[in-house]
């Protein structure tokens, strides 16, 4: 094996910049040391460019020392699973094959006695749906090393995997009973949480979330999944707190969670100063919310139709943010129903029926649909 084959050369293209280490001229030092290091900082990666750059120094450095050691390609292969991962579940699976997983396979013809070779090998499997070999890597991972938290972690992965939520959970309670980093608790932790959502116990996962930012308060992730299921639950004042903590540490995806969670916050004032006839203040706060998030202001701009229409009179006004709901959501029989409505009131019927039969189309049994069937016999 040649050092070439791991050089930070390789991860140029998806690294998007991270530079090639310098030479060492140091004493020898221990290479599984080494690995731990850079492992320590990839359990605790977050997207930061400059926690790969930092972990490839130790596994470069591995490689000069060693060519023939199993932690340099392993610790390059993880690298490549990190930044393979997008979001959830999601990842880039041409370069976890093309990249990640030679680079495993070679560590592990390297090192076949290695739990972590046999855990990275179980954790890039895993996503790529090939669960039988997951198991089995993980299986040896853990028979090579019953008392590692991060095989433990990965056995916890490849259950979540092959969508036995509660085995999954009850692996990351016993992962988080294993000596490990603070970082790497974090890691179970996370993913812990994420088991207690999925299996609708939302206080739990609360309770776990807040014990991973008692770890790491600094995790604009932890933020950021805490304050998506504050939205779930319809708890948008704490969903916002934790939510700008998540932008304010630099998290680009939090900004749209937050602009949902304060349109959320914002369409429940609406709705409430609307059913108390406050329709002025109604206004402002649908308007705040279209602002906010137009893509998923369906509902706003249905009302915003109704008060243009019921109590202004103003139908083009009423038509134009009736189709803007059908913008939003063309699924929706809602708005479709609206636009009828104004167009039929505006003496336009020919247009207007146009729309109701669409509106019968998506969902004939809608409230919508029956108001329709109603009021117009003809599209019965």
């Amino acid at each position: 094996m040649r050092c070439g084959l791991f050089s930070a050369t390789l991860l140029v293209l998806c690294l998007q910049g991270v530079g090639t280490s310098s030479s060492f001229a140091e004493p020898q030092e221990d290479l599984r040391a080494l690995y731990e290091k850079g492992a320590d900082l990839l359990d605790g990666y977050q997207g930061e460019r400059e926690v790969l750059t930092e972990a490839e120094t130790y596994f470069q450095k591995i490689i000069q020392q060693d060519p023939d050691s199993p932690y340099g390609p392993l610790g390059i292969s993880r690298m490549y699973r990190e930044v393979a991962h997008r979001y959830g579940n999601t990842f880039d699976e041409t370069l976890l094959r093309e990249k990640a997983l030679p680079l495993a396979l070679e560590a592990k013809r390297l090192g076949p006695d290695v739990a972590d070779v046999h855990a990275a090998l179980a954790s890039i499997y895993a996503p790529l749906k090939q669960l039988s070999e997951a198991k089995a890597a993980v299986n040896e991972a853990l028979r090579l090393d019953p008392n590692s938290a991060r095989c433990q972690l990965v056995l916890g992965q490849v259950l979540a995997y092959e969508d036995k939520v509660s085995e999954a959970a009850a692996q990351y309670e016993r992962a988080l009973t294993r000596p490990a980093s603070p970082k790497l608790q974090v890691g179970v932790l996370s993913r812990l949480a994420h088991c207690y959502k999925a299996l609708g116990n939302s206080q739990k996962a609360i309770e776990v979330f807040n014990r991973g930012l008692a770890l790491q308060g600094k995790s604009p992730w932890l933020y950021n999944d805490l304050g998506t299921l504050y939205i779930d639950l319809g708890e948008y004042e704490k969903a916002i707190e934790v939510l700008t903590r998540a932008v304010e540490l630099g998290l680009p995806v939090s900004q749209y969670n937050l602009s949902i969670a304060k349109g959320q916050l914002d369409f429940r004032l609406g709705l409430s100063s609307y059913n108390e006839n406050k329709l002025e203040e109604a206004r402002v706060y649908f308007e705040r919310v279209v602002a906010l998030a137009p893509a998923t202001a369906a509902k706003s701009y249905d009302y915003l139709s109704l008060i243009a229409e019921k109590f202004e009179g103003a139908y083009q006004k009423a038509l134009q943010y009736a189709e803007q709901e059908i913008k939003a959501d063309p699924r929706s029989p809602s708005g479709y129903y609206q636009a009828g409505r104004v167009l039929r009131l505006s003496g336009q019927k020919e247009r207007a029926m146009e729309y109701f039969r669409k509106c019968l189309e998506l969902d004939p049994e809608s409230r919508w649909s029956v108001a329709i069937k109603r009021t117009m016999p003809e599209l019965r």
